[in-house]
């Protein structure tokens, strides 16, 4: 039993791999041929259990949140039995892309809420949590030694790099940071820590379950207290972030300087999508739209654009007339699942509109 479920983990180690999903052939995947994982996405891959890019990337090395992660689950179990009645999560209205399929996942038992009702989407699922949910519902037993066995498996997937001359480090399950020497120049103290980005780094701490981010300086110093449950690398000296109360961009005061939820640039949509600053503009989705906003939160581009890319070295990769579309599953209650994906086409390249 012990080699089964890691097995099945081995097999199943990109579930903790894939973000947003597009739709591309896993043939035809460009960076994947030197990933030890390659046969393993091919295979799910071609039972259409996990799709690629529309740029025909599969990026293993990016991460996936509790949305995607429920929309992956109920591919992959789509016949699983209700374990619990409906509920609401006041943080995924019925316009969230991923509303039916996290509906069905709890009611599935795959998840459950947060004690203030919820659910929140867009924070990344830590993969010994991920292990757990198939675990469970594969009704596998816990080996005797399971770090030992987890080091096994994922170590080559949680080899971090240095920046700023600090690398992240784990000790017993908590984070810290080495210098180039190897010494511990800030204690393992945080259930996650993400690299160092313009002298601050993201570090979670965990209580009663609840992820909490903030942001530490280089001598481990608290820059900005954890209060967010999703908190992303600075660039450009803002940060995005996402708590019960707000979603957008902070400063390094931890000041908010663009309020996601008051950015009215498709009246009626929803801003499924944040992405980090780059060139000066950030690559926004709102509904299946895509357009750029500045540091004041103004939009740049008619936000009109299918599908797109954040820009680099003041060039971004965008698309005209490619369209999303829908594709509809049922369980065995006969309940449809809906899933989107972006098709056709053409892709070409724009010049940022700031001086």
């Amino acid at each position: 039993m012990h080699q089964t479920i890691f097995n099945f983990i081995n097999t199943s180690i990109i579930i903790t791999a894939i973000s947003n999903l597009f739709i591309a052939k896993a043939s035809a995947f460009s960076d994947i041929q030197n990933q030890i994982t390659q046969q393993c996405i091919t295979q799910l891959a071609e039972r259409n259990l996990i799709k690629g890019y529309a740029d025909q990337t599969f990026r293993p090395q990016s991460t996936i949140n509790r949305a995607e992660f429920a929309v992956l689950l109920l591919n992959a179990f789509p016949h699983s039995e209700w374990k619990n009645s409906e509920t609401e999560f006041k943080d995924v209205p019925n316009t969230h892309w991923a509303y039916k399929a996290i509906k069905e996942a709890y009611k599935r038992g795959f998840f459950s809420g947060y004690p203030d009702r919820t659910f929140r989407p867009s924070q990344p699922i830590p993969r010994v949590q991920a292990i757990a949910i198939l675990a469970n519902h594969l009704n596998f037993n816990i080996p005797d030694n399971p770090e030992t066995t987890l080091k096994k498996y994922f170590d080559p997937y949680n080899v971090s790099d240095f920046v700023s001359g600090l690398a992240v480090i784990n000790v017993n399950g908590k984070y810290g940071y080495i210098d180039k020497t190897g010494k511990i120049v800030i204690p393992p103290q945080f259930d996650q820590a993400k690299a160092f980005s313009e002298g601050l780094a993201a570090v979670e701490l965990r209580e009663n379950g609840i992820s909490n981010w903030g942001y530490i300086d280089l001598t481990g110093k608290t820059i900005i207290t954890p209060q967010f449950y999703a908190a992303n690398n600075f660039s450009e000296g803002l940060a995005q972030i996402h708590s019960s109360a707000s979603r957008g961009y902070i400063d390094k005061t931890g000041k908010l300087i663009i309020n996601a939820n008051e950015l009215m640039i498709i009246p009626g949509s929803y801003i499924s999508e944040l992405h980090s600053f780059s060139s000066g503009l950030a690559l926004v989705r709102v509904g299946n739209k895509f357009v750029f906003i500045d540091k004041n939160g103004k939009w740049h581009i008619k936000p009109e654009l299918p599908n797109a890319t954040s820009f680099q070295d003041g060039i971004a990769r965008v698309n005209i007339a490619g369209k999303w579309l829908q594709n509809v599953s049922y369980d065995s209650s006969a309940n449809p699942i809906i899933d989107y994906y972006f098709d056709g086409g053409k892709w070409g390249y724009i010049r940022s509109p700031l001086p």
